[in-house]
């Protein structure tokens, strides 16, 4: 082999490993740290569902004082964003994952259209028992 071919054999470096790596925080302040780092966008998350349950879930449940309502609702929202922020479908980061399948609902799902290894198929309409029985 030439000096030239062993060149061309050399796989080039990837960054998308070292870029996809998550940020962890643990000093928050300078006199205040937390015993685990925590990835950041725990904190992300934790915010965006904390929001979401409180004006949602949080209007459902008056007969709560506010106190027990912001309680339930943080922890809920920890526990939440924890999972969350762990998931990761098809190797996306959540929201990309979100925005990638609320495109494919509109796109392909309203429309009835499967896609199954490249290749586009109708959904075939179920039928009721009725004609299932007609026809026997």
């Amino acid at each position: 082999m030439s000096e030239k071919a062993k060149k061309e054999e050399v796989p080039k470096f990837s960054y998308k490993l070292s870029l996809d790596q998550p940020f962890w925080i643990q000093q928050l302040t300078d006199n205040f740290a937390l015993r685990k780092a925590v990835r950041l966008s725990l904190f992300a998350y934790f915010f965006l569902v904390f929001i979401l349950l409180y004006f949602t879930v949080g209007k459902l449940i008056p007969y709560f004082q506010w106190q027990v309502k912001v309680a339930l609702t943080l922890f809920a929202s920890w526990q939440i964003s924890v999972k969350v922020s762990d998931l990761r479908p098809d190797d996306k980061l959540p929201p990309v994952f979100l925005w990638d399948f609320i495109v494919y609902q509109f796109g392909y799902g309203l429309k009835a259209i499967e896609i199954y290894k490249g290749q586009k198929y109708e959904k075939v309409k179920l039928r009721s028992v009725d004609e299932f029985m007609e026809e026997e």
